[in-house]
């Protein structure tokens, strides 16, 4: 896996993560429940990225290593967390699923609760977010919009 291995990585919102930490996961940020920002890598003969599918909300999974990586456009980064559970080597993106509540944390659970969606507006704007930050196409938005408003 490229990068370079830390020994502990904290994220914006202030949660410190270190190797054998234990991540909790919470629900898929896809509309459809699949989660965005946890998967099994592509691998390097061609296979697709496969993302961890629903049956993972509620999970567990031990950090293996965590590694830094830049990104090749405009100078951005990311850390990612290499997480094991029983024979599955998965990534997750640690600054964007805890941003989404893909993994929950002691600072993502406080913000829960203090700002719990109250509607179809708050579920409308997640979905925008999602949209803009390209992690559903303009096709899945407009369906999911779709159902929100029936």
């Amino acid at each position: 896996m490229p990068g370079k291995a830390v020994e502990e990585y904290k994220t914006p919102s202030g949660t410190t993560f270190h190797r054998g930490d234990t991540l909790r996961f919470g629900r898929g940020s896809n509309p459809n429940g699949a989660f965005i920002y946890a998967y099994i890598p592509a691998k390097l003969l061609g296979s697709p990225r496969v993302y961890f599918n629903t049956s993972w909300a509620g999970g567990k999974a031990v950090i293996k290593e965590l590694r830094y990586q830049e990104l090749k456009k405009g100078g951005d980064h990311r850390t990612i967390a290499i997480v094991k559970t029983n024979t599955i080597n998965g990534v997750v993106e640690l600054d964007q699923a805890e941003e989404v509540r893909e993994i929950l944390s002691p600072n993502n659970k406080q913000a829960a609760a203090q700002s719990a969606p109250t509607g179809v507006a708050d579920e409308l704007i997640k979905l925008k977010s999602l949209l803009d930050a390209k992690a559903i196409s303009q096709e899945e938005y407009d369906k999911q919009k779709a159902k929100l408003l029936k």
